[in-house]
């Protein structure tokens, strides 16, 4: 009797195992196949491919350039250097700020990038970059 019951919990689990492998056979092969295919067709048919940039459609205010100089003038009490960092933490410039004096640092920085962080007497600036002429106070 202990063998047959053996047999038949064995029976069992072999079936529910060719059951499930059944089911994950089928789940998978539902799946849609094309959807590549029907994603370039959906591309190719807006002709969205330019051949050079004369071609490009893009609004009349965008800005081809990737960077942009700005002039930071720095003013300071004291002679001490100056470390200007990008927000991101990338060093832009070093320089020697000479008391009294306007001490003129051209910067390039990407277009992208509205502020810089100026370290001066270990004290921090954040400043913002909204012109190509900048004036910073450092007091």
């Amino acid at each position: 009797m202990a063998l047959h019951l053996h047999y038949l919990k064995e029976n069992q689990i072999m079936k529910n195992l060719i059951t499930f492998a059944l089911l994950a056979i089928l789940s998978l092969s539902s799946c849609k196949k094309n959807l590549e295919d029907k994603f370039n067709e959906t591309n190719e048919s807006k002709n969205t491919k330019a051949k050079n940039t004369s071609e490009l459609v893009v609004a009349e205010n965008f800005n081809w350039e990737t960077s942009k100089i700005t002039n930071l003038k720095l003013i300071a009490n004291e002679n001490y250097p100056a470390v200007i960092y990008s927000l991101e933490g990338e060093l832009v410039a070093k320089t020697m700020v000479l008391a009294g004096k306007e001490n003129l640092v051209p910067i390039t920085l990407a277009s992208t990038q509205k502020q810089v962080r100026v370290v001066f007497m270990d004290k921090e600036y954040i400043m913002d970059i909204n012109s190509e002429n900048v004036t910073i106070q450092l007091f």
